[in-house]
């Protein structure tokens, strides 16, 4: 959180993701670190993981999705859509109400990864500036600190330190330049949550190096290849973990200081240093107890603010006292007791790292045990971008789904997208809500059962690289069902991982015919999105123009042609004293040639009011009036002194006002834009420039069936009204007006 008041939600259970280390390094880790007596893990993990709880909308998120823009623009740590809690233990299947009997765990008093055996498990301290990034910087932090913990190496020269900044732009909507698939929905430099950023980092377009992406406040947008790029991201997350809201005190903290060891920090979401549940202590400490009743969710008045940051260890002797006042906020107390409100004591807190810099009040502050309300994440997998197998990672934004209080969550969900060459799927990707869940996963064209459970809320990854499951070129689906209704999953989190079958190179553009911008003063500009394989990122597409086998590469220039992520998004513009017509853009790579057509239209148009004409498809006007200075005159174009000419149905030039069915109308815009339109004069059906009996006969002999009025032109004008049929109610129309009974 900013050093600033901010709107806060409290009570949330952030949902994390993660992933998992190879074998070897997760081996790696020393053992000088506290351990739990025999069978601990077992206890502590069959005994919440099989908990009764059913995840619930989150009331903070309801909330939040109330404010207003601006509102919103204020808060900084942003309500997960979602929470878990356990409100006793007599909920968590087949365990007594005494939790002494179900822990037997062995902790020191105090302990901390900054400071084991000598050395630190987390990174330099971080300053988030005045932005409200603070859920980033506790995001990478987390897998900083698993890395250093995984492989038993503290802190040294060679240790790889992550980029918060750059997962605030992967994670943005505004950030990215001409992107047309961001996966955000906050904007640049504001708030955000564990969840968003856990996205970024199990797709593995996060988790760069700072020295790739180094920390500055400033707000303009970058390309794509700067910001996503498989080949600058280090670390792809693989396995998360979310901690539910246990009432049980004991429990909580037990559980959190045994995946503390075995995970090295975790994420908290929780309040700020500043805000209303913080006081400072009698040895001139900041502590935060983190309870519902300190917590306004709608007023930021009283300085109120959430706020992410990084446990790294806990003190049970940490003692401390404060004021509850009666308008719910927390205060220091004064000469040792309190002028106002309820004095409450307490013992035990979270060693919490902040990232304000060095600031030495706030560098480090301490989050009560009693704060039961706390969001909890562990990343307690991943896995080196080095050594990846796959080539392509398929998703949905699942932002999208967010954007609404609407249930996403379900029992099952399923993934779609069509692919071109054959694929094979490597790995599989979701994430889950429920506890000790067992889920079934099917492909489409795959015949055989993929089963897996997920002990534990949070992202789940399936290998199934040695399945050789081959995707087809064609639309492939995956879906995820759960065995019970308890088994939820977050509806669009699937992803999917594949590895391309042909190593040859691909680049399929999409569609980038039709209109463009008015070429009479503007040059022609588009971002060409094109999806590429076996293409590396970083490489530098080339561009050329070619018109009827002819090169006209001196109208084109481009930009921003880097792959990025298997797609480029490049920004073409072609010069404005260009012909129009439909020309071939070509991409280079080495020697392959991608082929994509443009058409080269001018946007300047005319048009019309309702009452005198109506344009019809295949450039058929339909006229409601007979005389051609008034469709003249009713005309509205952007064009500079443009002209109308009146031809007949063979181009030659009518001195008549009087208009026919089958005439045609050229508007000359400029020197190089003409419209050219065939008028349909309404009611004139045998095009003779009046509407008489030789109209409603044609009308009779069509609904007869002697002649028809096909399409076009003629039926336009037989259709007097106006139900795209040419009926017996045209033709008594038609007669009535004839005979002054009636009017079109």
């Amino acid at each position: 959180m900013l050093k600033v008041a901010k709107i806060f939600f409290g009570g949330v259970l952030v949902l994390v993701f993660g992933a998992v280390f190879t074998t070897s390094l997760m081996d790696s880790k020393n053992n000088n670190s506290p351990r739990l007596n025999g069978g601990a893990k077992t206890v502590i993990e069959e005994t919440i993981a099989s908990t009764n709880a059913t995840p619930e909308i989150n009331e903070d998120y309801v909330k939040y999705e109330a404010l207003s823009d601006a509102e919103k623009a204020k808060v900084e740590l942003i309500p997960e859509k979602y929470k878990l809690v356990v409100n006793d233990v007599s909920e968590l299947k087949g365990v007594g109400s005494d939790i002494t009997d179900m822990v037997e765990l062995s902790f020191p008093a105090q302990y901390t990864v900054a400071n084991l055996n000598g050395g630190s498990y987390i990174t330099p301290m971080k300053n988030q500036g005045g932005m409200g990034i603070c859920w980033a910087f506790a995001s990478v932090e987390a897998v900083e600190s698993l890395v250093m913990t995984a492989s038993g190496t503290p802190f040294n020269s060679n240790t790889i330190i992550l980029s918060p900044r750059q997962m605030d732009y992967a994670a943005s909507t505004d950030g990215i330049l001409d992107y047309e698939n961001n996966n955000g929905y906050r904007a640049l430099t504001q708030g955000g949550n564990f969840y968003m950023s856990s996205l970024a980092m199990a797709n593995g377009v996060t988790l760069t190096r700072e020295s790739d992406f180094p920390f500055n406040e400033r707000t303009d947008k970058k390309n794509i290849a700067d910001v996503l790029n498989y080949d600058k991201s280090v670390y792809e997350v693989t396995e998360t973990m979310m901690i539910p809201n246990i009432t049980d005190r004991d429990l909580f903290v037990e559980s959190i200081k045994y995946y503390l060891v075995e995970n090295g920090g975790a994420y908290v979401g929780t309040g700020s240093p500043q805000g209303a549940c913080a006081s400072r202590n009698s040895d001139g400490t900041i502590f935060i107890e983190e309870e519902s009743l300190c917590v306004s969710n709608t007023d930021e008045d009283d300085g109120y603010g959430g706020h992410a940051m990084q446990i790294v260890g806990w003190n049970d002797n940490y003692s401390y006292s404060y004021c509850k006042l009666s308008n719910k906020t927390h205060r220091s107390l004064a000469n040792g007791s309190c002028t106002s409100g309820t004095r409450v004591d307490g013992t035990g807190a979270w060693l919490i790292r902040n990232s304000w810099g060095d600031d030495p009040t706030y560098k480090y502050v301490y989050l009560t045990y009693d704060s039961l309300s706390i969001d909890v994440n562990f990343v307690t997998g991943v896995a080196t971008m080095e050594g990846r197998s796959w080539d392509n990672n398929y998703h949905e934004n699942v932002f999208e789904d967010l954007k609404s209080i609407t249930e996403g969550r379900t029992a099952s969900a399923t993934f779609a997208k069509k692919i071109s060459g054959d694929e094979k799927v490597e790995s599989i990707k979701f994430m889950t809500l429920s506890m000790s869940g067992e889920y079934t996963v099917s492909i489409s064209g795959y015949d055989g059962t993929i089963n897996m459970s997920a002990g534990w809320p949070g992202i789940h990854t399936i290998d199934i690289s040695s399945l050789d499951i081959i995707l087809p070129d064609d639309t492939f689906t995956v879906t995820i069902t759960g065995s019970n209704a308890k088994d939820s999953i977050l509806g669009k989190t699937i992803s999917v991982f594949t590895s391309n079958v042909s190593r040859l190179p691909e680049m399929k553009t999409s569609d980038i015919d039709g209109g463009v911008d008015a070429l009479e003063t503007n040059d022609f500009v588009k971002t060409v999105y094109s999806e590429t394989k076996n293409i590396p990122s970083g490489t530098v597409i080339s561009y050329t123009l070619e018109k009827d086998g002819k090169d006209y590469s001196n109208y084109l220039s481009y930009a921003n042609s880097t792959v990025a992520i298997n797609n480029v998004n490049a920004n073409i513009t072609i010069d404005k004293s260009a012909e129009y017509g439909e020309y071939t853009l070509v991409a280079h790579y080495g020697d392959n040639r991608f082929e994509s057509k443009i058409n080269l239209e001018s946007s300047l148009t005319v048009d019309f009011s309702d009452t005198v004409a109506a344009k019809k498809e295949d450039n058929i006007l339909l006229v409601y009036d007979m005389d051609f200075a008034t469709l003249a005159n009713d005309a509205t174009t952007a064009a500079t002194s443009p002209t109308y000419l009146h031809y007949d149905k063979n181009m030659n030039l009518v001195d008549s006002g009087v208009l026919k069915t089958g005439d045609i109308m050229v508007a000359n815009l400029s020197d190089k834009t003409t419209r050219k339109y065939t008028l349909s004069v309404f009611g004139d059906v045998n095009s003779d420039g009046q509407i008489g009996s030789g109209d409603y006969v044609k009308v009779r002999k069509h609904i007869m069936g002697s002649e028809t009025i096909d399409p076009g032109v003629l039926f336009y004008a037989a259709d007097v009204t106006k139900d795209n049929l040419v009926t017996s109610g045209d033709y008594i129309w038609i007669k009535k007006y004839i005979m002054n009974k009636g009017s079109l």
